[in-house]
């Protein structure tokens, strides 16, 4: 009912990647935030899925932070499986905001990322600054992920066929 903040990544060039963007959707008021929205996107498939996180789902003891624990139901990553458990922890936007995720296997800790941002005031000077200081910024979030993948590929990390393969696989199979 009131206002939504948007924590995403530019436009450059007319090209945009954001693996994932964060909606703060405020109450009426202006005053507290009531859900956040992300919106994932898993960059060998071109999909995206939607998680919805209600604030009265598992508060954090912060006052500005929010706390949202559930499984994962979308395949990011050809190097993490679709049986793991998101915990999503976010200080809400103001002069500083954060944004951390860790995905647990069994309880126990598989990946951890953190972001942290501090506000800056939004002017054609600033917009112009942020431009020239990264202007090849969705160039390097897409390589940065390929360069990543591939390391993970040469440790012989374990590789996790797209769900929607297993299942066609698994078709193809009964059917022989």
């Amino acid at each position: 009912k009131g206002p939504i903040r948007l924590m995403t990544h530019f436009r450059y060039f007319g090209d945009i990647f954001n693996p994932v963007s964060f909606y703060f959707c405020y109450n009426s008021s202006d005053t507290d935030v009531e859900t956040i929205i992300a919106e994932v996107h898993n960059t060998p498939w071109g999909e995206e899925h939607i998680y919805v996180m209600g604030k009265a789902t598992n508060e954090h003891p912060l006052k500005n932070w929010r706390r949202h624990q559930f499984a994962k139901a979308f395949h990011v990553s050809p190097f993490m499986d679709m049986h793991l458990d998101y915990d999503w922890r976010f200080r809400l936007p103001g002069s500083k905001m954060n944004a951390h995720v860790i995905l647990k296997e069994n309880g126990n800790r598989l990946f951890d990322a953190s972001l942290s941002l501090k506000q800056r005031e939004l002017s054609k000077q600033s917009l112009n600054r942020v431009f020239f200081l990264y202007p090849f910024m969705t160039g390097k979030v897409i390589t940065m992920i390929h360069w990543q993948a591939l390391r993970l590929y040469l440790k012989g990390a374990p590789f996790f066929v797209h769900p929607k393969k297993r299942s066609a696989a698994s078709e193809k199979e009964k059917n022989s």
